[in-house]
């Protein structure tokens, strides 16, 4: 009996394990003068998640959302637990919107952040680093070990 209970609890820190010990592809976009290394979410579940959950965006570190095309995008704060600055970017990288994204009440999110124009791109960052930065639209992004965004998955 003990020998059953041992080797179940033993399957369910392998299972566990596994599917969160892939470290996240990380690149980095510069815009302006200053670059920001990134995580990057070109996946369905990966950009469902975000930055979700995370008591904390450390200053010169964001995440980059990837999508296959240009497209009308909205973000909203979903258990997000620290405000977030929000640039998004065209399929040539030029910022075409920004936001600084507010904290809601957790699982109370409301408010949606809007590209305004198509985007294939959204930078993440910490609040206050776009304007701390002095990026605005219409400025161009780099962007350095980034997947082709032809290869990101698709929205379902």
């Amino acid at each position: 009996m003990i020998s059953m209970i041992l080797v179940a609890c033993l399957a369910c820190l392998l299972c566990g394990c596994s599917s969160s010990s892939k470290p996240a592809a990380t690149g980095s976009v510069k815009i302006g003068g200053h670059t920001w290394t990134v995580e990057i979410a070109d996946t369905g579940r990966s950009r469902y998640q975000g930055l979700s959950d995370r008591p904390s965006v450390a200053s010169g570190t964001g995440m980059l959302f990837v999508y296959p095309r240009p497209q009308l995008l909205a973000f909203c704060m979903r258990r997000c637990l620290v405000p977030l600055d929000i640039a998004f970017l065209d399929g040539q990288g030029t910022v075409v919107a920004t936001h600084t994204m507010r904290q809601e009440p957790y699982g109370q999110e409301v408010e949606s952040y809007s590209s305004v124009e198509p985007a294939q791109y959204a930078l993440e960052l910490a609040a206050g680093e776009l304007e701390r930065s002095g990026v605005k639209k219409g400025d161009r992004a780099e962007f350095f070990s980034i997947p082709d965004p032809n290869q990101a998955e698709a929205e379902r």
